[in-house]
């Protein structure tokens, strides 16, 4: 295993959390992601001795040196199957739309959610038992090469369409807000210019 393409997305997950629990230490980190990676536990690095396991390290140093996959796919293969991503947002269903949000509303959850997310996104997905059986299909057998791209891809979008919408729905709260104030202003007995502050 010296490659993002030898990940699955089970594996890549477990690296991103044993990273985390790390808290920024980076000798945990390292005992941490090898025990995920060699499958030894975490205990048999820390008795081993400082030289050795710098040893054990060399085995993960391509994790800091290889560029995280960045090539996005229309349509790819697991275990024999074929599927293809409904690309246009304009495409997806109501049910789509729900659950890409849910899942991508929180940043630090998108990456152990990746299988859930791609699984939302395949063409033919329209019952929960498809969904989660599509999901586990993914998380297990698919590269992580494959996955995190496209998942990453349309998180970034949905981010992008909230900003946009939030943003629409501020000026339009702005708006609602200065014409209450405006009409506030208006003195019982008289009249007021529009745009100045002089009362008739």
């Amino acid at each position: 295993m010296n490659s993002y393409k030898d990940l699955s997305i089970l594996k890549f997950q477990e690296i991103h959390n044993a990273i985390l629990i790390s808290e920024g230490n980076e000798i945990r980190e390292a005992y941490n992601v090898l025990s995920v990676i060699t499958e030894v536990s975490v205990e048999t690095y820390k008795a081993m001795k400082y030289k050795d396991f710098q040893k054990e390290c060399e085995k993960i140093a391509w994790l800091s040196d290889a560029p995280l996959p960045d090539k996005y796919v229309n349509e790819f293969e697991c275990q024999g199957e074929k599927f293809t991503i409904v690309q246009h947002a304009t495409d997806w269903t109501t049910e789509q739309f729900i659950s890409m949000s849910t899942l991508t509303k929180s940043k630090e959850q998108i990456v152990n959610n990746i299988h859930l997310i791609l699984a939302t996104l395949t063409k033919g997905c329209d019952t929960m038992t498809e969904h989660n059986r599509r999901s586990a299909l993914f998380q297990n057998h698919l590269s992580i090469e494959v996955a995190y791209p496209t998942a990453f891809f349309f998180a970034q979008f949905l981010a992008t369409l909230s900003q946009t919408s939030q943003f629409s729905s501020h000026v339009k709260r702005k708006l609602k807000s200065a014409k209450a104030i405006g009409k506030s202003k208006k003195m019982p007995n008289g009249s007021q210019e529009s745009g100045v502050g002089i009362i008739r």
